[in-house]
Formats: C-alpha cells, sequence, structure tokens
C-alpha cells in the first residue's frame, strides 16, 4: 500500500455507518477512492479486518445480518489493525458512551478521528480538552462537523471566522437536525404532534434513530465523516470560546408547542 493512502477503520454499520460504506464503494476507481484504504469495520456482533483491503458492499451485507451472540466493543482491535504507520482514520458511527470515550486515546496515537457521535466532545470539558491536547501534540485531526445540526457547517464556519480575526458575538438558528427537519416539514395542513410522530417511527428512511430514541437525519452526516477523511492533510481549526443559550422557551408538552406555533 503507498504512503499516501490512508487506512480507514470503520466502527457501527447503522443507518449512518452503512451510509459510510456506500460511499467509499461508489468511490472506488476513482481518485478519492484511490486514496482511502478501508482495512476494519466492526458493530458490536461482528469485526472484519483485511489489511490488503476491504469489500465496503460485502462489509454492508455482512455486518447488519449479524447474529447478537456476544455484544462487545471492537475498537481497541480497529486501532491495532490501522497499524502504527502512515495515514489513519477511525470512523465512528456509534452512539457508544465508551467509544467516544477512547477518542483521545486514539488521537494520541497517531490516529485521526471522524465522528458522528456528540458524546465525545459535548458532555465533558475534561474529555474535550483531553482531544484538543491530543490534536495539538500529535499532529493529527477530530473530525466532529457532522456532530452538529446532522452536518450542518457550523463549526467549520465559526473555526474559520475566529481563525480570521473575527470576533463572534452570538449565534441564532436551529442547531439540531431533527428539529430543521420538523419545521420544514411543518406547514400547518396537520398537527404538529403528527409529524412529530412519523418522525419517531422506527422504520422511517428518512432518519437515523438511535438506542436513546433520539433522532437526526444520517445523509449530511455521512458526507461530513467520509469528506473529512479525504480532507485530512490541512491545517487544523482555531479554538473558539463562545456561550450557547436557548432562544426558545421550555416547553412542557406537545400540546404546549402547538400552541405556540399556531
Amino acid at each position: 500500500m503507498s504512503a499516501d493512502v490512508a487506512r480507514v477503520a470503520l466502527l457501527g454499520s447503522g443507518t449512518v455507518g452503512l451510509a459510510v460504506l456506500r460511499r467509499l464503494a461508489a468511490w472506488q476507481g476513482s481518485s478519492l477512492g484511490d486514496g482511502l484504504q478501508l482495512v476494519f469495520a466492526a458493530n458490536t456482533r461482528l469485526a472484519l479486518f483485511d489489511r490488503a483491503g476491504l469489500d465496503p458492499l460485502q462489509c454492508a451485507d455482512l455486518l447488519p445480518a449479524a447474529q447478537n451472540v456476544r455484544r462487545c466493543s471492537h475498537r481497541c482491535d480497529a486501532v491495532r489493525a490501522l497499524g502504527s504507520e502512515g495515514i489513519r482514520i477511525l470512523i465512528d458511527a456509534t452512539a457508544d458512551a465508551d467509544t467516544a470515550a477512547n477518542h483521545a486515546a486514539c488521537l494520541s496515537e497517531g490516529v485521526h478521528v471522524a465522528t458522528a457521535c456528540k458524546l465525545a466532545a459535548g458532555t465533558s470539558l475534561d474529555q474535550w480538552r483531553a482531544i484538543r491536547a491530543a490534536c495539538a501534540q500529535n499532529g493529527v485531526g477530530f473530525g466532529d462537523r457532522a456532530t452538529v445540526g446532522a452536518g450542518l457547517p457550523l463549526l467549520r464556519s465559526i473555526r474559520e471566522l475566529c481563525a480570521g480575526g473575527d470576533t463572534i458575538h452570538a449565534i441564532a438558528g436551529v442547531m439540531s437536525g431533527s428539529l430543521a427537519w420538523l419545521f420544514h416539514n411543518f406547514d400547518a395542513s396537520r398537527p404538529f404532534s403528527e409529524l412529530v410522530q412519523r418522525f419517531l417511527q422506527p422504520t422511517s428512511t428518512l432518519l437515523y434513530t438511535c438506542s436513546t430514541r433520539r433522532c437526526r437525519s444520517c445523509l449530511q452526516m455521512h458526507n461530513c465523516l467520509v469528506a473529512t477523511c479525504v480532507s485530512w492533510r490541512g491545517s487544523r481549526a482555531g479554538e473558539c470560546k463562545c456561550a450557547l443559550r436557548s432562544f426558545a422557551p421550555a416547553i412542557p408538552s406537545m400540546a404546549a408547542a402547538e400552541r405556540i406555533i399556531e
């Protein structure tokens, strides 16, 4: 394998993970695909590894169909599979807190991390600081753009503005991909609660539903994840310090929500 080819490990085979695999498959034979080599793919039931490269579509067939015999985490196996040299990228398409807590350790070993999970940098200040320190010390990147608004380019825009010397005083907008979908599709022709129920259907093909029943769109997520892998030789984004607060009132019930919208 050429030193310019990045080895990729994928954790997770839900809607986002499968979309990543299909995108990698679609890129095979192109200049983008030739720069990425999938060597490891796993969910909690099955791990697939081939140093010479895995077939993304075969992984997309095998991983979801694996029997739920013994659930386990394969994040340590993923790092070992990536080896110790060259460009190495871990894609976290899970909603697993333990996997997210291990990102700083992966970065410390020189592995780039791209994630669609908010838990790594959005729950603990100490963990966020550990991630930032590992990136700075090892010259690696932490791709977290897919965690905001299901892939809205908010983080990149904020970091580029700060890097250019601008001061951000306030941010207002819908930061949730779920709410953005709801507001986009609400036209007052039906109750808002009916739209929410449709959104929460486990069989819906529009969204990715995690185990906590919080839903998010997967299309922009997997685009951000794969784009992050392709572009990982650029400069690291700057740090931004600004306070975020909700400008919407607390809504105790769906009925109250409908009254506000009406």
